[in-house]
């Protein structure tokens, strides 16, 4: 055991010089060091995982800027700068693991030139964290990819399970997180046996999946209820243009890729909202989607939007124009290439900006913190 730490040492010490350690040097460690000057191998190396990682690290090594995310530690491995878009349990998470995993999730995030936050709740999870280098920046889409289209699939639909409104379900099914409990399957249930041209479309995924088809089985509503298998991107985007209505999630709040991609494609959306939060960020522009907490106003706009054909256009309208407006190409990418380009040029920002992130935490967030972790 003793001669095998020492020569992990002398490996360790051979290859970071930042650490100031000069016992070994090997012909070997040294062209790997040549091969890749910039690559952070000592924190490959440290932590337990981390060193399948180096390829990867190597290969972002050769740009100048790197943007990332869901795994951020090989930017960070690179050596080189770099910016982190965090798409959901990454940072709320997998920040907060004790193992080795967790610590090289905060390094990564912590060392971060900037992270990309596009949703309000990312920023609690910055305090929660002590990340200050976070910053807003409305999550680009390709809205002339997600636009108004035919969808294929809905003839498809059609004939496989009959109906004329199709209301399309692409998040995971998932009661604690979603909000999909058993009441939220029997109001569907209801609106089934009112509105007989209806069809509600899940995707099959999810923690509450098989829960999903039990249910369905005991109220004998496959041909009502139907859940499909999962898709690719490119399909998925025939389904936003194939229904007629989106339901997304109802209980965080906050919206990811399921409601921007159902907006750019121009399709009401029927999900909890937090406005008091997104206010402040949009400049009280908030996403134009009918807003719903609780079961009965999720029933009442599903029947305002079956019942209205106006109303579906006009809501979908809304938010694709919304979209365009607030996280469209010509407004987000040149903001985000402003920011990789001051990443790469490692600029120093003035001391004087403001920035609630170092402010140091009041007792609400110390409630809502303890409330995180309960």
């Amino acid at each position: 055991m003793y001669s095998w730490r020492r020569w992990v040492k002398k490996i360790v010490a051979s290859i970071s010089p930042e650490h100031g350690l000069t016992l070994y040097s090997s012909p070997a460690a040294k062209e790997l060091k040549k091969q890749s000057p910039s690559v952070r191998h000592y924190s490959l190396i440290h932590y337990q995982g981390a060193y399948p990682y180096f390829r990867w690290a190597k290969l972002l090594a050769d740009h100048d800027v790197i943007y990332i995310a869901s795994t951020p530690f090989p930017a960070y491995a690179s050596g080189k700068p770099y910016c982190i878009c965090p798409v959901g349990g990454d940072l709320q998470f997998d920040c907060g693991r004790t193992d080795d995993h967790g610590e090289t999730m905060r390094l990564a995030f912590s060392e971060a030139t900037f992270i990309f936050a596009s949703n309000p709740h990312v920023l609690g999870h910055c305090r929660r964290l002590g990340f200050t280098n976070a910053l807003y920046l409305p999550y680009p889409m390709d809205s002339d990819h997600y636009c108004p289209g035919e969808g294929r699939a809905r003839n498809e639909w059609k004939d496989r399970f009959g109906g004329k409104i199709f209301v399309l379900t692409t998040a995971r099914i998932d009661s604690r997180v979603k909000g999909q409990d058993d009441d939220f399957f029997d109001m569907l249930a209801k609106i089934s046996r009112d509105r007989s041209d209806v069809r509600f479309i899940f995707l099959g995924w999810g923690n509450d999946a098989d829960n999903f088809n039990e249910r369905v089985s005991r109220l004998q509503l496959h041909d009502r209820l139907i859940m499909l298998s999962p898709v690719g991107k490119q399909r998925l985007l025939d389904y936003y243009r194939s229904c007629d209505i989106v339901l997304d999630q109802f209980v965080y709040g906050y919206f990811g890729a399921t409601a921007l991609e159902a907006a750019s494609v121009g399709k009401p959306i029927i999900m909890n909202q937090r406005i008091e939060q997104y206010a402040p960020l949009y400049s009280n522009d908030v996403a134009p989607v009918l807003n719903a907490s609780n079961h009965k106003e999720i029933r009442d706009h599903l029947y305002s939007l079956i019942d209205s054909p106006k109303l579906r256009d006009n809501v979908g309208s809304a938010l694709r124009n919304w979209l365009i407006r607030n996280h469209g190409e010509q407004r987000t990418v040149p903001l985000m290439l402003a920011l990789l380009q001051l990443a790469a040029d490692k600029a120093v920002l003035p001391k004087h900006l403001d920035n609630p992130l170092q402010d140091p935490l009041t007792a609400t967030e110390h409630e809502y913190h303890i409330r995180c972790h309960q």
